[in-house]
């Protein structure tokens, strides 16, 4: 491509760009492919008419992001921050205004159930798809109440249920930016749409996308709907500023054969090119994607391992350097957990000197923590409700449900049923935790206790108390190769300069090579769309002394011209 015509394509960015900020129709909606510049379009919004915007996503990652780039200039978050704080100052049915955001409740109340109801209830869907009359999303909030708690779903349902009741609370902005439309469900959606009854609105997002479908009970139909609507007007984004030109031709082969398959079948057309005024040299350095077959992949003989440890030790300062100011990370290693957890293990164990991050979140939702419980009953209430219900899940004690069908029956607390006992025992662990939030001293004896029950030493535990310890991060040394590990669901929001996808094997990713689902093709073009420099597509034969299932059907959707085949086995010089 000559200059000419790399002028010619920076000159229709801007012009597409423009178009968007310059129009005021109060209700806009953009369909775009990954990298194509959303968020740089957001500042260019706010930065052409400053005011009060707010931005919201539903993924951690992203809303941090939006924070970083547009900083003061707007309020950035996520559904539940963002609910949380409407509930601080709206009228609450239920709860105070010392009410905790719990993100596992669901867990509490579903082990509430079998004691109290002689069943067993499952709350999610009574919330993301409205059933509002179901006795799950009834008992679930009668709990809530009890517990002065919330969760994620149940603050969205409880701020529709205020909005619709007192729609003069609904707060109003110049313009309400919603990112990763493609993934919202009815709630979400319903909440949108109240939203922008008072509020311009901008929606953005891509359906080829839509990852929690199973997760969540999202779905694309409602970015579709919208988009085919009449009542917002659509705009475009087509050029992709992250992804070289052998990526983007490599999601144009998997949206044909996902085609042919007749998958993706209600999908929104899009055109999607790779942006040549920034991605011109990243293509003549990274032509392909490599395909690397590993014959074996064991904690014993860690063949896939070595082989990603060979390609990073390979890059040079340059490359770490310009990944790092580019992308999230030098390195991303996407897969499932089984793989993720030996990459990791080898990699930490010859590499302290990598800064890497093993994302283990997605486990967190389906388990409690009783340190949680300590916590409450430090910070908020000797005795919190919640606080001791999270402990006697974790005592297995005999006269639980007693416990539980008294409380509720009498409407008393949960602390005035527990055996003396019980309470002793804990309030010693209550009284020590104490003191190490307050930075008090302890012994040593005392402090090996504390160290050996939840794994923690003494200056991390200080942190969890303080609730600033899930949001403490290291700076990054940009010099310095940085690596996160995360599932393929995981690495959406994020980009990479050079990225891993493991277990690229029948029975991971697609499930079925004869009948992949629209997710796993959609999986797919994320886990492609996260690089920026180069991409590399990883299978196994054999996986921890088992059989591995066939390489990904998804390797053959793409252009034979784009792939680099490496076979990685004993004879393969690491």
């Amino acid at each position: 491509m000559n200059s000419e015509e790399l002028i010619k394509q920076e000159a229709e960015r801007n012009q597409l760009t423009k178009a968007i900020v310059d129009s005021l129709k109060p209700k806009k909606i953009i369909v775009s492919g990954p990298g194509t510049g959303k968020t740089f379009l957001f500042g260019q919004i706010i930065n052409q008419k400053p005011g009060s915007y707010l931005v919201l996503t539903f993924i951690n990652n992203l809303a941090d992001k939006l924070k970083q780039e547009l900083g003061n200039k707007a309020k950035c978050c996520t559904f539940h921050s963002f609910c949380k704080s409407i509930l601080h100052k709206v009228g609450r049915k239920g709860i105070d205004d010392k009410f905790i955001l719990y993100p596992q409740l669901n867990l509490i109340v579903k082990s509430d159930a079998l004691p109290l109801l002689g069943k067993e209830l499952h709350f999610r869907q009574s919330f993301t798809q409205l059933k509002r009359k179901s006795l799950e999303l009834g008992f679930f909030i009668e709990r809530s109440n009890y517990y002065n708690a919330i969760s994620f779903d149940d603050s969205v349902f409880r701020v529709i249920e205020h909005f619709e009741q007192n729609p003069t609370d609904i707060p109003t902005f110049d313009r309400v930016l919603v990112d990763e439309y493609q993934d919202f469900n009815l709630l979400e959606v319903t909440f949108i749409d109240l939203i922008s009854q008072k509020n311009a609105i901008l929606i953005v997002g891509d359906d080829d996308q839509a990852l929690y479908g199973q997760l969540k009970d999202a779905s694309p139909q409602y970015i579709r709907e919208k988009y085919r609507s009449k009542e917002y007007n659509n705009f475009e984004l087509p050029f992709c500023s992250r992804c070289t030109t052998v990526i983007v031709d490599a999601i144009q082969d998997i949206l044909t054969r996902a085609t042919a398959y007749k998958k993706l079948q209600s999908r929104i057309s899009k055109t999607y090119i790779c942006y040549l005024p920034k991605k011109l040299e990243d293509n003549k350095k990274y032509p392909t994607i490599i395909h690397a077959h590993c014959s074996v992949q064991s904690e014993r003989v860690p063949y896939l391992s070595k082989f990603i440890e060979k390609e990073i030790k390979s890059l040079d300062q340059k490359e770490i350097e310009e990944a790092n100011s580019e992308a999230d990370s030098t390195v991303l290693i996407t897969g499932p957990h089984h793989y993720l957890k030996q990459i990791n293990s080898y990699l930490t164990k010859y590499h302290q000197e990598w800064q890497i991050v093993y994302n283990k979140q997605d486990d967190m939702s389906k388990r409690t923590n009783i340190l949680d419980g300590y916590r409450m009953l430090v910070n908020n209430d000797r005795v919190s409700n919640l606080g001791w219900r999270i402990i006697l899940e974790h005592e297995g004690v005999k006269n639980l449900k007693d416990i539980l069908k008294e409380s509720f029956e009498n409407k008393k607390a949960i602390y005035d049923y527990i055996p003396k006992d019980i309470i002793n025992k804990h309030g010693v662990i209550v009284n020590l935790l104490e003191n190490v939030k307050n930075g008090a001293g302890i012994s040593g004896e005392e402090k090996k206790l504390l160290e050996s029950m939840f794994k923690q030493d003494s200056e991390k535990l200080q942190e969890y108390l303080l609730e600033r310890g899930e949001n403490v991060k290291e700076a990054k040394d940009k010099r310095c190769i940085s690596v996160i590990l995360t599932t393929y669901v995981g690495c959406k929001g994020l980009s990479a300069g050079y990225v891993f996808a493991v277990g690229l094997n029948e029975g991971n990713l697609p499930k079925n090579n004869r009948n992949p689902t629209d997710i796993e093709v959609c999986q797919f073009i994320v886990i492609l769309t996260r690089t920026v420099k180069k991409c590399y597509l990883t299978s196994v034969g054999r996986f921890a002394g088992k059989v591995a299932g066939f390489p990904s059907i998804f390797l053959q959707w793409i252009n034979k011209k784009n792939i680099k085949e490496e076979l990685v086995n004993r004879d393969f010089k690491f």
